[in-house]
């Protein structure tokens, strides 16, 4: 049973790292990626009880989504392309643009100073109301709209 709990936690905190993992190989392809990354929580599952605890689960669990999406294309007989992103839609284009634009900007917000970095995470990221944001921060909502538009201003700078 505490085997259990463990794993659970380790599935909680790697479900979405693994989706991704699968979602950027599979040419963007949403259900092949939920099934991929199902598959590959299964097998750890089923080869919890052999992991040695010594060492991180982060490898163990990216070795085997590796092995599960090796096995997937040998399954559809194709060969992995590398150079996929040529044949990408236009729109999955877009996608990945967009993605590596909020990937930037997020990287600036984490040079702010710390308020204004959770601040700006809670509201975009986690996408609080400034009511929300003000409970967890212990700070009026005017209080939590001003540095908004404040960290707001110098995010647009910096960017610049």
């Amino acid at each position: 049973m505490a085997q259990d709990r463990i794993f659970i936690k380790k599935y909680k905190k790697y479900k979405d790292k693994i989706y991704n993992y699968f979602w950027y190989r599979v040419n963007f392809n949403e259900e092949t990626a939920e099934d991929l990354c199902s598959e590959a929580f299964l097998r750890a599952f089923d080869k919890f009880d052999a992991f040695d605890r010594e060492k991180k689960f982060q490898p163990w669990i990216y070795a085997i989504a590796k092995n599960c999406l090796l096995n997937y294309y040998r399954t559809l007989g194709r060969e992995i392309n590398l150079n996929f992103a040529e044949n990408i839609k236009f729109e999955e284009k877009a996608r990945i643009e967009a993605k590596i634009e909020i990937e930037k900007i997020i990287r600036l917000i984490h040079t702010f100073d710390e308020y204004s970095k959770e601040i700006l995470l809670l509201k975009f990221i986690d996408q609080l109301t400034n009511s929300e944001i003000a409970q967890i921060t212990k700070r009026n909502e005017g209080a939590v709209r001003t540095q908004i538009s404040r960290a707001l201003v110098i995010l647009r700078k910096k960017l610049k």
